[in-house]
């Protein structure tokens, strides 16, 4: 309501200042939730627009590698996240089974002999609400592809839970949910060495 105001409305300037100051506002709140030393905490789009920015950035990386980037992902992830990838040639897609998911063995296999350059996973799946061994997984992946950016959909979990901040790349989910903030917003954090990657969003 305070931007409702109409000496405020009559200047864009002044509109544009107050934007910020909340905005830095939001992301103080977010260091004193979720305290991050690695990552910087961003307020940005919704979900489903963060994950379309973030396939489009990551798809200009292919053109340095001359074949299309490996990504490894289970069959529950949110058509809102991981639908921006499925529909661009420059990643290979590789979906988990469920007992994949389920065996810590199987899992590792599948990562030796696919070899990811991404991991994009949930911290909690939508449709049956599993939470998913990120940090073991991040740890796997690791072990075979240190450089692997590692990705997390927290569109489910965010306000639920505290998102799993230390061996992931990007954290990303919406304000809508679980937080009931406005639409068309979200969350974001990112690491030095995603943005280095990217060179931004």
């Amino acid at each position: 309501s305070e931007f409702q105001d109409s000496e405020r409305l009559a200047s864009p300037l002044e509109q544009y200042g107050a934007g910020r100051a909340v905005y830095f506002k939001v992301r103080d709140k977010l260091d004193s939730l979720w305290p991050s030393d690695g990552h910087s905490a961003c307020v940005t789009q919704g979900a489903s627009q963060t994950a379309n920015l973030l396939a489009l950035s990551l798809a200009r990386q292919m053109k340095n590698r001359g074949r299309p980037l490996r990504l490894l992902t289970t069959g529950q992830e949110h058509i809102g996240g991981i639908g921006a990838f499925e529909g661009l040639s420059e990643f290979h897609i590789c979906y988990l089974k469920p007992e994949e998911v389920a065996d810590p063995a199987l899992f590792e296999s599948v990562v030796a002999g696919f070899r990811p350059d991404i991991g994009f996973f949930s911290q909690i799946t939508y449709d049956s609400g599993r939470r998913l061994p990120l940090e073991d997984w991040a740890n796997c992946i690791r072990a075979y592809r240190p450089q692997a950016l590692l990705i997390n959909d927290i569109s489910q979990s965010l306000g639920v839970e505290a998102p799993v901040l230390t061996e992931y790349d990007l954290i990303f989910g919406s304000a809508h949910k679980w937080l009931f903030g406005p639409r068309g917003t979200g969350l974001l954090w990112v690491s030095p060495r995603f943005k280095a990657m990217v060179g931004s969003l």
